[in-house]
């Protein structure tokens, strides 16, 4: 049997980041400690303000029922701008060459958590219209859909509305556990967090490069006002089953099967093959 795959550490903050490459296509990174300026997710009842506390670039509301539409704004907030600290050798080794400087430039300012950095191979929907909670909604074209599989819907959203999205450069997870309403489904929305690059064109890819937040403050439960209780245990559910099955089906395309409750029967910590 083949070794289990051994974590990189290397410094890209004042605090320990860890790196576990899995595969070509998924690898865990592991956030231990607060960097100086997080982009995370600021709640205050229904609505959440996703990116720099000081200047977010998205609001989230919820609705008061769980039936109802999750409606979002895009804010004219601060987006990450270049790294100055370039990932070492074995982490350069795995990220794209084209995307390297940019994965160090979101990684510094992830905020404590555990995450699956994905390569995908998937490609965006045509616009038109999006599931945004339990509703379908016409969108303008910068909300495009990148997969559905019917327990797992990721939503791609844009920096600047009606602009399209482009999967060149790394996009940032915000997952979204119980999105329609119902433990069935879960969701996640991938962010453009980055900055425009000065005097350089867009880098064409024909893969996208993501985070799924696993654990920590950048995963929302569309149903924790309601029980406590209930997303605890959604939330260790996802972060035991949910996030590695749904880094499985953007990698490779490949479903796993399911409990009665509608959870992965694959047990195995996220960090696992």
């Amino acid at each position: 049997m083949a070794d289990a795959p051994r974590p990189i550490r290397y410094l890209m903050t004042p605090s320990s980041v860890s790196f576990t490459p899995v595969d070509s296509a998924r690898a865990l990174l592991q956030i231990h400690a607060a960097p100086a300026s997080e982009f995370t997710i600021t709640s205050q009842g229904d609505f959440h303000q996703i990116g720099f506390c000081d200047a977010p670039i998205l609001e989230l509301m919820e609705a008061p029922s769980p039936d109802d539409a999750i409606e979002l704004e895009r804010l004219t907030g601060r987006l990450i701008g270049p790294s100055s600290v370039a990932p070492d050798g074995a982490v350069a080794a795995w990220v794209p060459a084209h995307a390297r400087g940019d994965v160090a430039a979101v990684v510094q300012h992830l905020p404590p958590g555990e995450y699956w950095i994905v390569r995908s191979p998937k490609a965006l929907a045509e616009p038109g219209r999006a599931l945004m909670g339990n509703e379908w909604l016409a969108v303008d074209s910068s909300i495009r859909q990148l997969h559905d599989s019917g327990r797992y819907y990721v939503l791609v959203v844009g920096a600047t509305p009606g602009v399209n999205p482009s999967l060149g450069r790394p996009l940032l997870g915000v997952t979204v556990l119980n999105y329609n309403g119902q433990e069935t489904r879960q969701g996640l929305w991938l962010l453009a967090p980055l900055a425009p690059r000065k005097n350089s064109a867009e880098f064409q890819s024909d893969e996208a490069l993501f985070t799924i937040p696993v654990s920590g403050p950048l995963v929302l439960d569309h149903l924790e006002k309601f029980s406590a209780e209930h997303s605890a245990r959604c939330r260790k559910q996802w972060a035991e089953r949910g996030a590695r099955a749904l880094a499985v089906e953007l990698a490779t395309g490949t479903l796993t099967a399911v409990d009665d409750s509608g959870w992965p029967t694959h047990r195995a910590r996220s960090g696992t093959s």
